[in-house]
């Protein structure tokens, strides 16, 4: 009799320390993903895929080889596009998950490799000698604006481009090759 206790008494407890163990896991946020490849190009989009298992909410955050966090996103599975201008090196791409006030990251490195060509702009003055503000997009994302004279000028990754340029009275958008060749690409506006 005193065997079948001290058996019951052992079971007991096991099944208490394996239940309070379980219900501390299953309250324990991740953060956890894969990229499917390491290296890219300016402008390309990651392959990722979030594995973590438990969250509230999701934030990711590219961070370029400065240090300089360039683009934060939120979302369980977005779709991350490198920047146009990002220059090459290793970049980092941390994901952060929230559960409850806690919270976990994860880190992967992931290099960006492209061959560059000046985009330059040339803007000609209005009738009052004046040269228009303009706002550059190249393959739809802003890449900047004109400065003081009206000049733009910008290293891109070469390749075909969708450039598009927005005044406060003109837009004038087309497609440019850029080609690794050559030193620069120059536009009239």
């Amino acid at each position: 009799m005193f065997t079948i206790s001290k058996n019951l008494l052992f079971v007991s407890f096991f099944l208490i320390f394996a239940f309070s163990f379980t219900s501390c896991r299953k309250n324990k946020a991740s953060a956890e993903f894969s990229m499917g490849q390491y290296e890219y190009g300016a402008g390309d989009a990651l392959m990722i895929q979030n594995l973590s298992l438990k969250y509230d909410s999701c934030q990711w955050e590219m961070i370029a080889p400065s240090g300089e966090v360039v683009k934060t996103v939120t979302g369980n599975h977005p779709n991350l596009v490198t920047g146009i201008l990002f220059q090459n090196g290793i970049h980092t791409l941390r994901l952060t998950t929230f559960l409850r006030k806690k919270e976990r990251s994860a880190e992967k490195e992931f290099l960006i490799k492209s061959d560059h060509i000046y985009l330059k702009v040339n803007a000609y003055s209005n009738s009052q000698g004046e040269h228009d503000e303009y706002d550059v997009y190249i393959d739809g994302q802003y890449a900047g604006s004109a400065n003081n004279y009206g000049a733009y000028s910008k290293k891109i990754p070469v390749g075909w481009r969708y450039v598009k340029l927005v005044a406060p009275t003109e837009t004038m958008e087309d497609t440019y090759y850029f080609d690794s060749n050559g030193f620069s690409v120059v536009i009239d506006f």
